[in-house]
Protein backbone atom coordinates (compact mmCIF):
# COMPACT_ATOMS: atom_id res chain seq x y z
CA UNK A 1 0.00 0.00 0.00
CA UNK A 2 1.56 3.50 -1.31
CA UNK A 3 1.76 6.03 1.99
CA UNK A 4 0.12 8.74 0.03
CA UNK A 5 -3.05 6.65 -0.29
CA UNK A 6 -6.19 7.26 2.50
CA UNK A 7 -6.04 4.66 4.55
CA UNK A 8 -9.14 3.68 6.79
CA UNK A 9 -8.88 4.31 10.48
CA UNK A 10 -7.40 0.65 12.02
CA UNK A 11 -4.17 1.32 9.54
CA UNK A 12 -4.23 4.77 10.63
CA UNK A 13 -3.87 3.53 14.41
CA UNK A 14 -1.18 1.34 13.35
CA UNK A 15 0.48 3.95 11.26
CA UNK A 16 0.26 6.50 14.22
CA UNK A 17 2.20 4.24 16.79
CA UNK A 18 4.55 3.29 14.31
CA UNK A 19 5.71 6.59 13.88
CA UNK A 20 6.30 7.40 16.87
CA UNK A 21 8.89 4.62 17.22
CA UNK A 22 12.41 5.70 18.03
CA UNK A 23 16.08 4.33 17.79
CA UNK A 24 16.36 0.27 17.98
CA UNK A 25 12.67 0.42 17.58
CA UNK A 26 12.30 2.42 14.84
CA UNK A 27 15.12 0.25 12.97
CA UNK A 28 13.11 -3.10 13.77
CA UNK A 29 10.01 -1.70 12.35
CA UNK A 30 12.10 -0.69 9.35
CA UNK A 31 13.36 -3.82 8.58
CA UNK A 32 10.52 -5.31 9.35
CA UNK A 33 8.58 -3.29 6.49
CA UNK A 34 10.85 -4.06 4.05
CA UNK A 35 11.16 -7.63 4.59
CA UNK A 36 7.18 -7.15 4.17
CA UNK A 37 7.94 -5.53 0.94
CA UNK A 38 9.56 -8.08 -0.39
CA UNK A 39 6.98 -10.65 0.78
CA UNK A 40 8.80 -12.96 3.51
CA UNK A 41 7.06 -11.37 6.17
CA UNK A 42 3.43 -10.95 6.46
CA UNK A 43 2.03 -6.82 6.49
CA UNK A 44 0.62 -5.66 9.87
CA UNK A 45 -2.97 -4.50 9.59
CA UNK A 46 -4.68 -3.62 13.07
CA UNK A 47 -3.20 -2.86 16.76
CA UNK A 48 -3.49 -6.54 17.67
CA UNK A 49 -1.26 -7.63 15.41
CA UNK A 50 1.36 -5.19 16.23
CA UNK A 51 1.40 -5.87 19.70
CA UNK A 52 1.70 -9.49 18.93
CA UNK A 53 4.29 -8.48 16.96
CA UNK A 54 6.47 -6.48 19.28
CA UNK A 55 6.40 -8.85 21.66
CA UNK A 56 8.00 -11.75 20.27
CA UNK A 57 10.23 -9.43 19.11
CA UNK A 58 10.98 -7.72 22.48
CA UNK A 59 9.94 -9.16 25.53
CA UNK A 60 11.66 -12.12 26.56
CA UNK A 61 10.12 -16.01 26.22
CA UNK A 62 10.41 -16.39 29.58
CA UNK A 63 8.79 -12.96 31.01
CA UNK A 64 6.12 -14.75 32.32
CA UNK A 65 8.27 -16.97 34.60
CA UNK A 66 10.06 -14.00 35.43
CA UNK A 67 7.60 -12.11 36.86
CA UNK A 68 6.12 -15.57 38.45
CA UNK A 69 9.71 -15.54 40.53
CA UNK A 70 9.64 -12.11 41.21
CA UNK A 71 5.93 -12.49 42.88
CA UNK A 72 6.78 -15.63 44.75
CA UNK A 73 9.76 -13.31 45.70
CA UNK A 74 7.67 -11.16 47.23
CA UNK A 75 5.80 -13.32 48.85
CA UNK A 76 8.88 -15.19 50.30
CA UNK A 77 10.16 -11.65 51.69
CA UNK A 78 6.45 -11.02 52.77
CA UNK A 79 6.60 -14.79 55.01
CA UNK A 80 9.90 -13.46 56.37
CA UNK A 81 9.06 -10.31 57.63
CA UNK A 82 5.73 -12.54 58.76
CA UNK A 83 8.61 -15.24 60.06
CA UNK A 84 10.65 -12.29 62.27
CA UNK A 85 7.19 -11.10 63.76
CA UNK A 86 6.12 -14.56 65.29
CA UNK A 87 9.75 -16.07 66.02
CA UNK A 88 8.43 -18.13 68.99
CA UNK A 89 6.30 -19.89 67.50
CA UNK A 90 8.52 -20.99 64.78
CA UNK A 91 10.81 -22.30 67.68
CA UNK A 92 8.50 -24.24 68.89
CA UNK A 93 7.42 -25.85 65.49
CA UNK A 94 10.92 -26.21 64.99
CA UNK A 95 11.71 -27.84 67.78
CA UNK A 96 8.46 -30.04 67.60
CA UNK A 97 9.71 -30.95 63.74
CA UNK A 98 13.13 -31.79 65.50
CA UNK A 99 11.34 -33.91 67.78
CA UNK A 100 9.63 -36.02 65.08
CA UNK A 101 12.29 -36.54 62.91
CA UNK A 102 14.20 -38.07 65.76
CA UNK A 103 11.35 -40.41 66.47
CA UNK A 104 11.23 -40.69 62.54
CA UNK A 105 14.66 -41.84 62.44
CA UNK A 106 14.75 -43.92 65.40
CA UNK A 107 11.97 -46.38 63.78
CA UNK A 108 13.59 -46.38 60.65
CA UNK A 109 16.57 -47.63 62.84
CA UNK A 110 14.62 -49.78 64.60
CA UNK A 111 13.00 -51.32 61.17
CA UNK A 112 16.60 -51.85 59.84
CA UNK A 113 17.90 -53.86 63.03
CA UNK A 114 14.17 -56.03 62.74
CA UNK A 115 14.99 -56.56 58.96
CA UNK A 116 18.77 -57.67 59.64
CA UNK A 117 17.55 -59.58 62.73
CA UNK A 118 14.94 -61.19 60.83
CA UNK A 119 17.61 -61.99 58.00
CA UNK A 120 19.74 -63.58 60.23
CA UNK A 121 17.24 -66.22 61.39
CA UNK A 122 16.39 -66.79 58.14
CA UNK A 123 20.14 -67.29 57.25
CA UNK A 124 20.17 -69.68 60.62
CA UNK A 125 17.31 -71.63 59.36
CA UNK A 126 18.41 -72.05 55.96
CA UNK A 127 21.71 -73.38 57.10
CA UNK A 128 20.06 -75.87 59.96
CA UNK A 129 17.74 -77.04 56.96
CA UNK A 130 21.00 -77.52 54.42
CA UNK A 131 22.95 -79.41 57.82
CA UNK A 132 20.17 -81.34 58.17
CA UNK A 133 19.66 -82.47 54.09
CA UNK A 134 23.31 -82.86 54.28
CA UNK A 135 23.18 -85.07 57.71
CA UNK A 136 20.33 -86.78 55.54
CA UNK A 137 22.39 -88.07 52.40
CA UNK A 138 25.23 -88.57 54.93
CA UNK A 139 22.93 -90.89 56.39
CA UNK A 140 21.75 -92.30 53.57
CA UNK A 141 25.20 -93.20 51.79
CA UNK A 142 26.25 -94.73 55.35
CA UNK A 143 23.03 -97.23 55.11
CA UNK A 144 23.85 -97.80 51.66
CA UNK A 145 27.61 -98.38 52.27
CA UNK A 146 26.73 -101.07 55.04
CA UNK A 147 24.12 -102.44 52.82
CA UNK A 148 26.53 -103.14 50.29
CA UNK A 149 29.19 -104.21 52.89
CA UNK A 150 26.66 -106.62 54.50
CA UNK A 151 25.79 -107.94 51.13
CA UNK A 152 29.38 -108.67 50.43
CA UNK A 153 29.78 -110.42 53.66
CA UNK A 154 26.79 -112.69 52.88
CA UNK A 155 28.52 -113.58 49.88
CA UNK A 156 31.65 -114.15 50.93
CA UNK A 157 29.92 -116.60 53.65
CA UNK A 158 27.56 -117.92 51.10
CA UNK A 159 30.61 -118.33 48.86
CA UNK A 160 32.88 -120.31 51.60
CA UNK A 161 29.38 -122.48 52.94
CA UNK A 162 29.68 -123.49 49.29
CA UNK A 163 33.28 -123.70 49.42
CA UNK A 164 33.11 -125.99 52.65
CA UNK A 165 30.33 -127.98 51.27
CA UNK A 166 31.88 -128.56 48.00
CA UNK A 167 35.10 -130.30 50.33
CA UNK A 168 32.72 -132.13 51.94
CA UNK A 169 31.68 -133.91 49.43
Amino acid sequence: MHPFIIRSSKYCIVDLCTCRFITHTSEWWHSRQNFVHIGRKYAIRNLEDLRACMRRQFVPTNFERTQALKRELRELVERGLYFIDNEPQFFRRAAKYKKRRDILLWEKRERAFQKQREQEEREKFEKEMRDKEEQKVEEMLRKEKEEKDRKEYEEKESVKKRKISKEKR
